[in-house]
């Protein structure tokens, strides 16, 4: 079906996408409810998206109208986009090569790949991008390959193995972890490197924390998920931010959405119920699943 840009009228892999979006939501509230029986449930019916040929993600094109936004950005707009600090530091902390395909070196340095710190004070900051690594190809150039992710085989397995490794599933976590590891490498069509996962800190068997590399690794396989990046961190902590140096938020990383003055306006009666429970309809107030 020539409207349906995710499936083709395949109703079985809707079936599947809904399911793993029930698991998926079902994990997110898992701090706060026991979802464990539902949980199981969803798993021992096993229709959900475990392979990549069920994945549901859109396929930009090189150029408009459905290119990613980068592909047509004017070059001042393109250079506001740098790296990370933080991803910096976690691409370095696990030599993953996905820096080369998700950025570029800095132009002052072709071997290197240098992040910015978020929230800096620009009154006091003065920066060269020359000295900062933009994004990748992929991104503009080479817009065409890109893919929205929508739900994935990965991230499915990334659930599974922390389902597991939290006692929520039955099961064993760690080829669930690896296999999600690897699947995220192909779609981002990086090469796996032959240690990566049996070596060094990506290794499920020696890492101290699971739940955080579970997390991290997550976290690294979405670069562009920017939503989902923000509620993980609220619902696990992982990965652990760097400080900032300004904030018009007092340093604090904003808990929650805060409803537009538009329900003010229209919907007052139910706006002011809740805002008395939110401080105020306060940025600063966690949703009733997340993890502080």
């Amino acid at each position: 079906m020539a409207g349906d840009i995710l499936f083709r009228g395949d109703l079985k892999k809707w079936e599947r996408f809904a399911n793993s979006l029930r698991f998926k939501l079902l994990m997110r509230i898992s701090g706060a409810v026991d979802v464990r029986a539902e949980l199981q449930a969803l798993w021992t019916a096993g229709d959900l998206i475990l392979s990549p040929e069920d994945d549901a993600f859109f396929n930009f094109t090189a150029g408009q109208p459905n290119n990613f936004r980068l592909v047509t950005a004017r070059v001042g707009d393109f250079n506001l986009f740098l790296m990370s600090e933080t991803m910096e530091g976690i691409l370095n902390r696990f030599q993953d090569p996905r820096a080369a395909r998700y950025f570029r070196p800095t132009a002052n340095n072709p071997q290197a790949f240098r992040g910015l710190r978020n929230g800096q004070d620009a009154s006091q900051l003065s920066i060269s991008i020359a000295d900062f690594s933009l994004s990748g190809r992929i991104f503009r150039e080479e817009g065409g390959a890109m893919r929205g992710q929508f739900l994935t085989s990965f991230e499915q397995k990334f659930f599974v193995a922390e389902a597991m490794q939290r006692g929520l599933l039955s099961g064993d976590p760690q080829p669930w972890y690896e296999a999600a590891v690897a699947e995220a490498f192909a779609f981002w069509q990086v090469p796996l490197p032959a240690t990566y996962l049996t070596q060094g800190p990506a290794a499920f068997a020696s890492a101290a924390d699971k739940i955080e590399l579970i997390m991290v690794q997550k976290w690294l396989a979405m670069p562009v998920n920017f939503y989902e990046g923000w509620t993980e961190h609220r619902r696990t902590g992982f990965p652990a931010l760097l400080p900032v140096a300004a904030s018009l938020n007092n340093g604090i990383m904003p808990r929650r959405m805060p409803y537009p003055a538009t329900e003010d306006a229209l919907n007052n009666a139910n706006f002011q119920q809740a805002a008395a429970a939110t401080d105020g309809n306060s940025f600063n107030v966690d949703v009733w699943w997340a993890k502080r």
